[in-house]
């Protein structure tokens, strides 16, 4: 009787030192809080969407009134530089380095969530990653080009694509469960998103640097040959061709029956979206890689002239230029009347939409090629610093 008392007893103690540990061990591994649901105020893709308007038109905290006092509120870290833009989704914040790494913070306090692992040495990530439905697509070059599809909870991939000879500097667009990207050695590909299944390949006479728009049923992408391609977005069969007179790095937008794009020909070409014929063309004071944002009928692109520069939607003609100290490769984001950009000597500036005129700016580490995200009250800018900035009132 005594025996089996005395086994009990240290059954009990066993188990009361094993809990204690458990405890212990558990209260030790950090915990990463699942994304929130995504938010009509995200910017979860390129340009802010499958159109690339680059418009968040559910801005309501930062105005013309309040954007002066936006403040650095904090700076991401990562090991590579960053040319790839900021997409928000879920409370968190996803960029790519040139180290070939995928980089998840939280939205609010920059805290590191997690960070992909598997980059080796020559490794990079150019493109911008395009975050639906709880999933992170994000492409990465080694040197062939690969496209992984992540859960951005924690990072762990779901899928991944070897695209055997190209490589990708084109963003992915992502709509109605397909995933489209241009490649550098002459196509673009349709990926079923759930599956990284090809659904279609269409073969061109150009690569790309363009990232394609997804509008009407269509795909819109421009291409180093010059041209602009029009694509039926469930077959792939080519629609039309547009010509501009030089290579192609602008990604096009799509608002109004419209495709707005602009070429190193100085040009922005306004293209009817059903047919290609080029409804005007607006010449710039140098090369447009830059990618509109179009709102309230204004285009707004950045040049190599050192401009900004606001066009009329309906005609091409000029309305405003605000200049910035070096060329603007970044694309514009619009919001709540403010129009934010950056540029190549070092800032990040907010101007305000309907006059040009110069409301904030701020200085970062490193030339910015990469392009603003404006959502939920915080502006976000990644640099060629190694650093993702996010600014916001107060703090």
């Amino acid at each position: 009787m005594r025996e089996r008392e005395g086994r009990r007893v240290r059954i009990r103690a066993l188990l009361v030192s094993f809990l204690g540990m458990l405890v212990l061990l558990l209260a030790s591994v950090p915990v990463v809080a699942a994304p929130r649901a995504a938010s009509p105020g995200d910017w979860s893709q390129f340009r802010g969407g499958k159109r690339h308007l680059g418009v968040n038109r559910f801005e309501n905290v930062l105005s013309p009134t309040t954007v002066a006092g936006l403040r650095e509120q904090w700076t991401g870290h990562t090991h590579g530089e960053l040319f790839s833009s900021p997409t928000i989704a879920g409370g968190r914040v996803f960029v790519g380095g040139l180290d070939g790494t995928m980089y998840a913070f939280d939205a609010a306090t920059g805290r590191p969530l997690w960070q992909t692992e598997e980059a080796i040495p020559g490794d990079t990530a150019w493109a911008t990653p395009a975050v639906v439905d709880g999933v992170v697509y994000f492409a990465l070059n080694r040197p062939t080009g690969v496209l992984f599809a992540l859960d951005a909870a924690d990072g762990h991939q779901i899928w991944a694509v070897d695209t055997a000879v190209s490589i990708i500097v084109s963003s992915p667009a992502v709509a109605g469960g397909t995933l489209y990207v241009g490649l550098n050695d002459d196509q673009v590909l349709a990926l079923d998103a759930a599956t990284g299944s090809t659904r279609w390949s269409t073969p061109t006479s150009g690569g790309f640097y363009s990232s394609p728009a997804v509008a009407d049923g269509m795909v819109f992408i421009g291409g180093v040959d010059r041209r602009v391609y029009a694509l039926d977005a469930r077959t792939g069969r080519l629609a039309w061709t547009a010509t501009t007179g030089d290579v192609i790095w602008s990604s096009p937008t799509v608002s109004g029956g419209i495709v707005y794009i602009g070429s190193r020909d100085r040009k922005v070409y306004a293209l009817d979206e059903a047919t290609g014929h080029v409804a005007w063309t607006a010449p710039l004071g140098g090369p447009v890689l830059s990618s509109p944002a179009v709102a309230k009928g204004v285009v707004y692109v950045g040049s190599n002239d050192r401009k900004l520069h606001a066009l009329d939607a309906a005609t091409g003609a000029p309305l405003w230029t605000a200049p910035t100290g070096r060329a603007i490769f970044s694309s514009p984001a619009v919001a709540n009347g403010m129009v934010f950009v950056g540029s190549l000597d070092h800032h990040v500036y907010a101007f305000d939409a309907g006059s040009g005129g110069k409301l904030w700016s701020s200085a970062v580490k490193g030339v910015i090629y990469d392009s603003p995200a404006v959502a939920n009250g915080r502006l976000y800018v990644g640099s060629y610093g190694r650093t993702l900035y996010a600014y916001g009132l107060g703090g």
